[in-house]
């Protein structure tokens, strides 16, 4: 469909003008010689010149792919999907009042479309270049997740959750943000304002034959020696 547009909206479906001789008839042969000259003339923006019994007659316009549009009553929703392009990503309006899709967040909708629309290119490109610009077994990989816009509060958070599962650094997180590695100072000021909690000292173990904590002690021999006199 993206082909036939681009070629519609490129070429009408008609020729875009007519070359005419009214002077004498116009074998094949002779035909083909004079498209191929005036197609290297045109093509290159250059002029074609012609003797005085030729004829030049433009028989289309730009106003021919607008005729299209209107004639298949085309909205911008119609267009845009020619070109693979969601309608509300471009403020055009659904056709009827059932087109409409709600998201929850902005999130949501980049997510949807950079996996519906984009998804497709970047794995294409992600594998043409990596086989024809370099050798193996490098390979290229796009940032996708710079396409995934979060409102801040949602990034924070994920972020967040990477460093505190260890997936990343402190220093990955800042350049997340666009800021440069911690300073000397830097780290003594957080060091002073927010100083890491000392971790709980860990029991000692029990000696062999001692009670377990909170279990009473074993009696001794002498108290086992005055029960049993009792």
């Amino acid at each position: 469909m993206q082909q036939f547009a681009l070629k519609w909206f490129g070429q009408g479906g008609v020729p875009r003008a007519r070359l005419t001789n009214t002077q004498r008839e116009i074998k094949p042969e002779v035909a083909t010689v004079i498209k191929d000259r005036w197609r290297a003339s045109v093509e290159g923006g250059d002029l074609f010149v012609t003797g005085n019994d030729w004829s030049y007659d433009l028989i289309q316009a730009e106003q021919a792919g607008m005729e299209w549009v209107e004639g298949r009553k085309l909205a911008v929703p119609e267009i845009a999907r020619y070109f693979g392009c969601p309608a509300d990503m471009i403020d055009g309006a659904a056709s009827g009042g059932g087109g409409q899709i709600n998201y929850a967040n902005i999130t949501q909708r980049n997510l949807q479309f950079l996996i519906h629309h984009l998804g497709p290119a970047v794995i294409r490109r992600e594998h043409n270049w990596s086989r024809g610009l370099l050798p193996q077994p490098q390979y290229v990989k796009l940032n996708t997740d710079a396409l995934l816009r979060m409102d801040p509060e949602t990034r924070e958070k994920t972020i967040r959750s990477q460093l505190e599962s260890k997936q990343i650094t402190v220093t990955e997180a800042r350049a997340l943000n666009n800021r440069p590695k911690y300073t000397k100072a830097q780290e003594d000021e957080v060091e002073k304002y927010f100083p890491a909690k000392k971790a709980a000292p860990t029991p000692k173990a029990p000696k062999p034959g001692a009670p377990a904590p909170g279990e009473p002690m074993a009696p001794t021999e002498d108290q086992q020696a005055e029960r049993s006199a009792r």
